[in-house]
Protein backbone atom coordinates (compact mmCIF):
# COMPACT_ATOMS: atom_id res chain seq x y z
CA UNK A 1 0.00 0.00 0.00
CA UNK A 2 2.74 2.50 0.97
CA UNK A 3 4.98 1.63 -1.97
CA UNK A 4 2.09 1.89 -4.40
CA UNK A 5 1.13 5.31 -3.05
CA UNK A 6 4.71 6.53 -3.52
CA UNK A 7 4.94 5.11 -7.03
CA UNK A 8 1.65 6.76 -8.01
CA UNK A 9 2.66 10.17 -6.64
CA UNK A 10 6.32 10.07 -7.67
CA UNK A 11 6.80 8.00 -10.84
CA UNK A 12 10.38 9.25 -11.21
CA UNK A 13 11.41 7.93 -7.78
CA UNK A 14 12.89 4.47 -7.42
CA UNK A 15 10.92 2.67 -4.70
CA UNK A 16 12.07 -0.72 -3.43
CA UNK A 17 9.93 -2.72 -1.04
CA UNK A 18 11.47 -5.35 1.24
CA UNK A 19 8.78 -7.04 3.28
CA UNK A 20 10.25 -9.45 5.77
CA UNK A 21 13.42 -11.27 4.85
CA UNK A 22 15.47 -11.29 8.02
CA UNK A 23 15.80 -9.34 11.22
CA UNK A 24 15.69 -5.55 11.43
CA UNK A 25 19.49 -5.13 11.34
CA UNK A 26 19.74 -7.23 8.17
CA UNK A 27 16.93 -5.30 6.50
CA UNK A 28 18.61 -1.98 7.32
CA UNK A 29 21.91 -3.27 5.91
CA UNK A 30 20.08 -4.24 2.73
CA UNK A 31 18.65 -0.70 2.50
CA UNK A 32 22.10 0.88 3.00
CA UNK A 33 23.66 -1.48 0.43
CA UNK A 34 21.00 -0.46 -2.11
CA UNK A 35 22.20 3.15 -1.69
CA UNK A 36 18.74 4.30 -0.66
CA UNK A 37 18.34 7.78 0.81
CA UNK A 38 15.67 6.72 3.29
CA UNK A 39 14.30 3.56 4.81
CA UNK A 40 10.60 3.60 5.61
CA UNK A 41 9.89 1.52 8.68
CA UNK A 42 6.56 -0.17 9.33
CA UNK A 43 7.09 -2.05 12.56
CA UNK A 44 4.41 -3.24 14.94
CA UNK A 45 4.31 0.13 16.74
CA UNK A 46 3.90 2.03 13.48
CA UNK A 47 1.20 -0.31 12.22
CA UNK A 48 -0.70 -0.04 15.50
CA UNK A 49 -0.62 3.77 15.40
CA UNK A 50 -1.18 4.09 11.64
CA UNK A 51 2.15 5.86 11.18
CA UNK A 52 5.40 5.39 9.29
CA UNK A 53 8.96 6.04 10.44
CA UNK A 54 11.44 7.49 7.94
CA UNK A 55 15.11 6.92 8.69
CA UNK A 56 17.74 8.81 6.70
CA UNK A 57 20.50 6.44 5.62
CA UNK A 58 22.95 9.22 4.79
CA UNK A 59 23.81 12.19 6.95
CA UNK A 60 22.69 12.70 10.51
CA UNK A 61 19.00 13.49 10.16
CA UNK A 62 16.95 12.13 13.05
CA UNK A 63 14.41 9.41 12.43
CA UNK A 64 10.98 10.94 11.88
CA UNK A 65 7.55 9.51 12.48
CA UNK A 66 4.54 10.66 10.46
CA UNK A 67 1.06 9.67 9.39
CA UNK A 68 0.69 7.67 6.20
CA UNK A 69 -1.00 10.71 4.68
CA UNK A 70 1.95 12.91 5.70
CA UNK A 71 4.42 10.67 3.86
CA UNK A 72 3.71 12.21 0.44
CA UNK A 73 4.31 15.72 1.81
CA UNK A 74 7.49 14.53 3.55
CA UNK A 75 8.86 13.08 0.28
CA UNK A 76 7.96 16.24 -1.65
CA UNK A 77 9.82 18.34 0.89
CA UNK A 78 12.89 16.10 1.22
CA UNK A 79 13.38 15.53 -2.50
CA UNK A 80 12.00 18.91 -3.62
CA UNK A 81 9.60 17.27 -6.06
Amino acid sequence: EVCERLRENFPSLRVICHCGGGNFKRQMKRAVDSRASYALILGSEEIESGEISAKALEGKHPQQRMSKDGLVDFIRQEFRI
